[in-house]
Parts: structure tokens; C-alpha cells; sequence
């Protein structure tokens, strides 16, 4: 197999980077003896360069239709879990949101090329708005162009004042939970593709060891 991983890791200023290149993954890698080479991109760049096969595999993504295009996820995610999305408007704001139907009507703050959740990202009814960053989502609330802003677990409340420096949103009670796995996946484009099995053997090892060494 190849002796150079390629891997997207986003850029400082988008907080999925926080997930990106785990310890995990370092376990796989060790147990591969791979190199591993790392780009710093903003998260829809990362997965253009998947895309293109101009980087090789990514970890902690969500499976979408959308990105098994042109992603090969392996079989298994390797980490299941509760995942919490929260909602921010202004201070200001008297948006109330009690269930997800709430929603309608309403102008959404996104990240584009980000997976949120079913209900949400397959209603082509909402009013979506796509931006590049997750500080550019807030700031589009921030300056009242946007009703509110979505945010995925990787956003967590600090990350939000990072950019709310004057405590203009508030978090609105309501939250959805959804259980999810998340993956590693491989770029179509990549020659790791036709290493799957082994990625995934190496996964699946890696997951046992941890689990014997936990017992």
C-alpha cells in the first residue's frame, strides 16, 4: 500500500479542526506505518480537495449521499454517539422555536458543505443561507441580515463569543439530538481506494484494542 496519507485538516479558524486528525486516526496511521502529509483549508475546500482526489482520507465526517460521490466510507463509523445542534439569534430577536417546524419561514445561517442533520439538510423548503466560514454565519445574524444561525457539535458556546465578542445572541432553549456514527472516508480519486479492506481491518483492530484495553 501507499506510505503517504494526504490529509485535509481545516484551517484554525473553522472549529471542525477540533475533530479533524484524531488520536484515533494517529493509531490507525502508526499501525499502517504510514507518513502522514496534512492540508489546511477551510472545511469546503478540504472536501473539494477529496473531490479531486488532492488529498487522500478524512476522518469524523458524517455519511451523506451527496459525499459518497466521491467519498469511499469505510464500512464501519467508528465512533456512535448523541450529537446536540443548537440555534442562536439576537438578543434582540422574539424567535421562539419549540420543534423543528418552527423553523419555516425563517432565514438559516449555514456552513456550506456541512452535514447537520436528515431533517434539516434534505428540507428543501427552509431558507438556508450557505456560508464559507462559521464566523461568517454568525456575523450574517450579527448584523440582523440572517434570522439565526445553526450550529454543529464542533461549534460549542465558546467558539460562538469567539465571534459574538459583545454578547449579542442568545441560545434559544430548543435543541435537536440525533444519534450518529461518524467515519473515516476515502477520496474515489485517491490510489488508497483500493485499500479499503485493509483501512478497515486496521479500524476494526485498532477499536478491539482500545475496547480489551478499557476492560
Amino acid at each position: 500500500h501507499p506510505h503517504l496519507l494526504r490529509w485535509p485538516l481545516s484551517s484554525p479558524m473553522n472549529p471542525i479542526s477540533i475533530w479533524s486528525a484524531t488520536p484515533f486516526v494517529y493509531q490507525v496511521l502508526k499501525s499502517l506505518g504510514v507518513e502522514l502529509e496534512i492540508f489546511e483549508c477551510p472545511w469546503v475546500r478540504c472536501l473539494r480537495l477529496l473531490e479531486l482526489g488532492e488529498a487522500d482520507i478524512v476522518d469524523h465526517v458524517f455519511f451523506t449521499q451527496a459525499r459518497a460521490r466521491y467519498l469511499t466510507y469505510l464500512p464501519e463509523p467508528y465512533i456512535k454517539r448523541d450529537y446536540e445542534f443548537r440555534f442562536y439569534v439576537l438578543n434582540t430577536s422574539d424567535i421562539e422555536l419549540n420543534q423543528l417546524s418552527d423553523l419555516q419561514g425563517k432565514s438559516i445561517s449555514t456552513i456550506k458543505g456541512d452535514a447537520y442533520f436528515p431533517e434539516f439538510d434534505h428540507d428543501v423548503t427552509l431558507i438556508k443561507y450557505p456560508t464559507l466560514s462559521h464566523i461568517q454565519a454568525i456575523q450574517m445574524v450579527l448584523k440582523g441580515r440572517i434570522d439565526l444561525v445553526i450550529t454543529s457539535p464542533a461549534l460549542n458556546h465558546d467558539v460562538v463569543r469567539r465571534v459574538d465578542t459583545e454578547g449579542q445572541l442568545k441560545e434559544l432553549a430548543f435543541k435537536h439530538s440525533v444519534k450518529r456514527g461518524v467515519f473515516l472516508a476515502v477520496s474515489k480519486q485517491s490510489s488508497w481506494s483500493e485499500h479499503i479492506e485493509l483501512l478497515a481491518n486496521t479500524q476494526q483492530r485498532v477499536l478491539a484494542n482500545r475496547a480489551s484495553a478499557r476492560q
